[in-house]
Order: structure tokens, then sequence, then C-alpha cells
């Protein structure tokens, strides 16, 4: 899902990792994500919008950009994506 959004928004994504929350006393599994990426500010606007009204529950929770050369910047995002058991 996160590769197939980032390609959609033309960016380009440096790194990713997965976490699953071990607390199973909640109906759902969180699944904490942590992403870089590197795009143009419309580009990064475009890939955060869709992963926060994509079909699967995503809840960003930290949302970071910092300055590139030619128009580029870094986009670091944390998130959480619930899933049912």
């Amino acid at each position: 899902m996160v590769h197939k959004v980032g390609d959609a928004a033309n960016v380009k994504i440096l790194g990713m990792s997965f976490r699953l929350d071990p607390d199973k006393t909640d109906p759902l599994l969180r699944l904490q994500l942590e992403v870089n990426v590197q795009g143009t500010y419309t580009a990064l606007l475009k890939f955060s919008h869709a992963l926060e009204t994509a079909n699967n529950m995503v809840l960003e929770r930290e949302f970071s950009i910092a300055p590139g050369t030619a128009g580029i910047l870094s986009l670091r995002m944390g998130a959480d994506i619930y899933l049912t058991p």
C-alpha cells in the first residue's frame, strides 16, 4: 500500500520500517509505520493525503519536513495502521 501511494504521488521512498504492537487486548492490531520519503511539497502533500484517506485505517502521528536542494523536501512520518486480527 505504501509503495503504491508513493508511486502515485511521485515521491521517492528512502526507507520504511514496521513494528507490530504486541498488546493484543484491543480488537484491532496496531502496525506502527515509520517512513522517509523525498519529493516536492505538492508530491509530499499528495502522499500524506493518500495515506490518510486510504481504505485501511491509517492514523498519522508524527510528521516532519526538512528542506533539501532544488525544491526537493524530505518527509519523515510515523503512522499507525490498524488491522483486523
